[in-house]
């Protein structure tokens, strides 16, 4: 059993808006009863909320049928939902706990309640906390690619993005260094001269060109297209027209109300061929299109990237924006995911915690291992 551990963080870090708790609810309202997943067995609802003048509550169910947001809320009209989602009743939680604007930060990691209960304790006697919670592993991913056509895994997501990672002394890299640029998900350092693509977001999977390429999980794909790169990738092209899709899951919160859905989208990018369109439902395992190397590629591969829109650093629900206008001037990334992008591997250091889940505040999220039993890609030297 993973004992509950506790970081005191100092910090200067300022806090942005919230969403309101009718504005959370609305944005909440997505997904129907037929398009959503099942949450995995043994997850239970916790509810961050605040007051104006620094008030805040937090409070947990072990089921997914009580409303912990509506016995915090009491009979109040003033409250907002800061955080609401989903945590592992029985397995093991992280807990981010900002209070005071982020000039005090707690990191939990434990199992069950613990780390709530812990972080809940630490937060008395302080003002405008905020509870983030997340479960580490949520698996809900299946295989997606046809293994007959892979060659090997090149790169994985960046846990040191925008900042530097004592790798040695805080996530127990007996080899790392005191600031490293580039971290995996095992919490190692891979800065230069081990790997040089720095801020990398997803995974890039090498595989045969026309390899098939699968829906992650049940969803709906909010965008499907061939996209302009000229001026996102002068030179580095040989197609200008890159093949990519958006996949949107919601996983259940349960009964009564969707406010503790959790909101998840992949993407999927470098195809020959896509054979989904905008708005179409897709299940697990679907076929979508077939790998290539359109685009911002260099070879044959699947980039794979995941992006959590609730319960990120910053935001109940953050305002995810796919981008449509790809001319000179104009932001040439695909969409906005970078900011609040995860690793589906979730992270798994020897020590420490998750620093891309609140060290790029307002950026960030907390990472979770997402894939079903033997459906997670090799790590090869990842």
């Amino acid at each position: 059993m993973i004992k509950t551990t506790t970081w005191v963080i100092a910090s200067a870090l300022a806090i942005t808006g919230c969403l309101s708790e009718q504005d959370a609810v609305d944005d909440k309202e997505l997904g129907t009863a037929e398009q959503q997943l099942s949450a995995p067995p043994g997850m239970g609802r916790y509810c961050s909320m605040s007051w104006p003048g620094g008030g805040w509550g937090f409070a947990s169910y072990t089921n997914l049928v009580n409303d912990p947001c509506a016995f915090l809320r009491g009979s109040s009209t003033n409250a907002t939902v800061e955080r609401a989602g989903l945590y592992a009743v029985n397995a093991v939680n992280n807990v981010v706990l900002r209070c005071e604007g982020g000039s005090y930060i707690i990191l939990q990691i434990g199992t069950g309640n613990a780390p709530l209960t812990s972080a809940y304790n630490l937060a008395a006697g302080h003002s405008g906390c905020v509870f983030t919670v997340s479960p580490r592993e949520m698996p809900i991913f299946g295989r997606v690619y046809d293994p007959a056509g892979y060659q090997f895994t090149n790169t994985g997501f960046d846990f040191a993005r925008g900042y530097t990672v004592d790798a040695k002394h805080e996530l127990g890299d007996s080899d790392g260094g005191t600031a490293a640029t580039i971290v995996d998900w095992r919490g190692q350092d891979m800065s230069p001269p081990k790997w040089t693509y720095d801020n990398h977001d997803a995974w890039d999977i090498n595989m045969d060109k026309g390899t098939k390429v699968f829906a992650a999980a049940d969803g709906y794909v909010q965008m499907a297209r061939f996209r302009d790169i000229t001026n996102a990738c002068p030179g580095g092209y040989t197609i200008p027209n890159q093949g990519e899709v958006y996949l949107r899951h919601t996983v259940s919160g349960g009964a009564n109300t969707t406010l503790y859905d959790e909101y998840f989208v992949t993407y999927y990018a470098h195809f020959s061929q896509i054979v989904v369109s905008n708005g179409q439902f897709v299940h697990k395992g679907d076929l979508i299109g077939y790998s290539g190397t359109t685009g911002c590629s260099s070879g044959p591969h699947l980039h794979f990237g995941t992006f959590r829109l609730t319960n990120t650093a910053s935001k109940l629900v953050y305002p995810f924006v796919i981008n449509t206008n790809f001319g000179p001037g104009q932001d040439q990334n695909s969409a906005n995911g970078y900011q609040i992008a995860i690793e589906p591997h979730g992270f798994y250091p020897t020590a420490g915690f998750d620093p891309w889940a609140w060290r790029a505040y307002p950026w960030g999220a907390l990472s979770l291992y997402l894939w079903d039993a033997g459906a997670a890609p090799p790590n090869g030297s990842w």
